[in-house]
């Protein structure tokens, strides 16, 4: 049996050692990260998700060329999380021991009038790790010092390309130098204050258009960021894929972690059992009219995670084109086989 990964990080030694030596002993966020191994690996849901995606809007100010917001923009609802379900959620984990949330899903974070003040609630109530992916455009000045101070753990940026010319075919109605920029003005403003958080992490996806720029992009980055990712890409809706060609192929299903780790909530307060559902096929509750726990615990969600327990990922309309690597087991091809 072999799993594969979605993405791999691009470390060297010393920025790695360095990244130690910045979590240090930090107790409680070890524990967080063992327990999270613990329910992925062993398939065990604690009595209470680990992690909770929050889409704080579902809104997205760009149309990347391999995303659904622009290859099927109106299969799915638009809108914004309410700041009173947003705390009702936040307020819940605080007593039940939520270690982590992020604060994006389909949707640009930074569109959210309010994404600053989510921060800082979910701080002050003692949420171990406060995470958002971002496409960076809208990260001006005020609002990078307004997260820094708000105690954000985590920024992510999604960035594909090296180039000015290749980032911004597919990054339809971005500009590089903007990113590039905001990123780099993010980190100084962190550094300036002497603080290690934000972590700063930059992502690029591997595919037909980026492959021959991810050493550049990797060499680019390396001496400014915490941490560089190459993800794989995963078909989205598009009609003709964008990805490359590589010497494995999955031989059957392995039950997938993400319902035993983490719990979905769309801005509508609609709760779904991974980042995956991104047109809501399976819902198994609603964050408005229940509990995260009812949910976490109840029927729809207990039955799905047996499902997968018993590899029966075909039978579910969700998982069974998905295309989330850790879910398949892998085999690499023999030299003659075709």
């Amino acid at each position: 049996m072999v799993k594969q990964q979605s993405y791999h990080e691009v470390w060297d030694l010393k920025r790695k050692l360095r990244e130690e030596l910045k979590i240090g002993l930090d107790l409680p966020y070890r524990l967080y990260r063992l327990r999270w191994d613990i329910a992925g690996k062993y398939k065990i849901p604690f009595s209470f998700p680990t992690h909770i995606d929050l889409e704080s809007t579902s809104f997205c100010n760009l149309r990347c060329i391999m995303c659904f917001q622009s290859t099927a923009p109106n299969s799915f609802k638009k809108g914004y999380m309410d700041f009173k379900l947003f705390k009702k959620i936040i307020d819940e984990g605080s007593k039940n021991g939520l270690k982590s949330i992020k604060l994006n899903w389909r949707g640009e974070p930074l569109m959210h009038p309010k994404i600053v003040d989510m921060v800082r609630y979910a701080k002050e109530k003692g949420v171990i790790e406060v995470m958002f992916n971002t496409n960076g455009q809208l990260l001006t000045e005020k609002l990078a010092k307004g997260l820094i101070d708000a105690g954000l753990d985590k920024i992510i940026f999604s960035m594909d390309g090296a180039t000015k010319k290749t980032y911004e075919k597919i990054r339809r109605g971005a500009d590089y130098d903007i990113l590039v920029n905001n990123i780099k003005r993010m980190i100084n403003l962190r550094n300036e204050r002497k603080l290690r958080k934000p972590f700063v992490r930059v992502q690029t996806v591997k595919m037909q258009d980026t492959a021959k720029e991810i050493n550049k992009f990797v060499e680019m980055w390396r001496p400014i960021v915490d941490y560089i990712a190459v993800l794989d890409y995963s078909n989205r809706g598009e009609k003709d894929s964008r990805g490359i060609k590589t010497e494995w192929y999955p031989t059957g299903r392995l039950p997938c972690p993400q319902p035993f780790q983490r719990l979905m909530v769309a801005f509508d307060g609609t709760a779904l059992p991974c980042c995956f559902d991104w047109m809501n096929l399976n819902p198994v509750g609603d964050a408005n009219k229940q509990t995260i726990k009812e949910i976490w615990n109840g029927e729809p969600l207990r039955k799905f995670r047996q499902m997968h327990k018993e590899r029966r990922l075909n039978e579910i309309p969700l998982c069974k084109n998905c295309t989330l690597k850790i879910s398949y087991d892998w085999k690499k091809k023999k030299v003659n086989e075709n």
